[in-house]
């Protein structure tokens, strides 16, 4: 049985209610507030953000794209805790990110940085999970079966004793995807996760996309300059260009040919 919800009130439902079987959606439903982000480097007066206001739904995947030097990494390691802002406020799921909520809200998030940055490439696969797991506030049953699950799920349960630094760089995405995963995030970033990636492994990850968002109703935001990957999976593009959000549009079945247009149109 489905529920749809608007603004808490009830716009569709069936006439007979089983209490045991019911899935309920609310639209509208933010998981990620920014507002007025700005962030300042200070060596060299760099303005890499510059009054960011942004919200992404419950169970949306977006795409931030633009060009390099436009803030977009800057913006996912503020976002992931890894930088301090200059100046605004983040809700994560409507809890404010500061120095108190901070590790709380570290543990809802799951990031895979670009070139499988979030592993230590001397550790096999496994100790990776379980270190990674723990530090996010894992229990050892959840991370017992979430290594499991998520193993035999992405195909990498043959993987698990092999050291990060033998594997391809396809299997190394993998494993940061599943280690992403792990602590049960409600909200998921990844860095550019194509990159480096051949056409066998770039069809795989746009599936485990769609996994992972109808399946596991996770929240997703992807930066990565890959308009064809992104126009397979994402709902909806936020283009950043000096720091500033210059453009967003939703992804209406667009081919990639309207996609670049609006892009260029955007940062020229």
């Amino acid at each position: 049985m489905l529920l749809l919800v608007d603004n808490s009130k009830l716009i569709l439902w069936t006439n007979k209610i089983d209490a045991n079987n019911i899935t309920i959606i609310i639209r509208g439903d933010i998981m990620l507030k920014v507002k007025n982000l700005s962030k300042i480097y200070p060596k060299n007066d760099n303005k890499a953000l510059n009054n960011i206001n942004m919200t992404i739904e419950k169970k949306e995947i977006v795409g931030l794209v633009g060009p390099n030097g436009a803030g977009k990494t800057t913006f996912i390691n503020i976002i992931s805790g890894l930088l301090t802002k200059n100046k605004g406020d983040i809700y994560i799921n409507k809890m404010k990110l500061n120095k108190k909520n901070k590790y709380k809200i570290m543990k809802k998030i799951g990031v895979t940085f670009e070139g499988a940055r979030n592993l230590y490439w001397a550790l096999n696969v496994v100790n990776n999970f379980k270190y990674f797991g723990t530090i996010k506030g894992a229990t050892k049953k959840l991370l017992k079966d979430n290594i499991t699950f998520f193993s035999k799920k992405f195909g990498i349960e043959s993987l698990l004793q092999s050291k990060v630094k033998t594997l391809s760089r396809g299997q190394k995405q993998r494993v940061s995807i599943v280690s992403s995963l792990l602590h049960d995030p409600q909200m998921l970033i990844y860095d550019e996760p194509t990159n480096g990636l051949d056409i066998e492994s770039r069809t795989m990850l746009i599936n485990y996309f769609k996994r992972i968002k109808n399946e596991l109703e996770k929240t997703i935001l992807i930066t990565s300059h890959d308009t064809e990957f992104l126009r397979k999976v994402v709902d909806r593009f936020i283009i950043l260009n000096e720091g500033k959000i210059i453009k967003k549009f939703k992804n209406k079945n667009m081919s990639n040919e309207e996609i670049e247009k609006k892009y260029h149109q955007a940062i020229s």
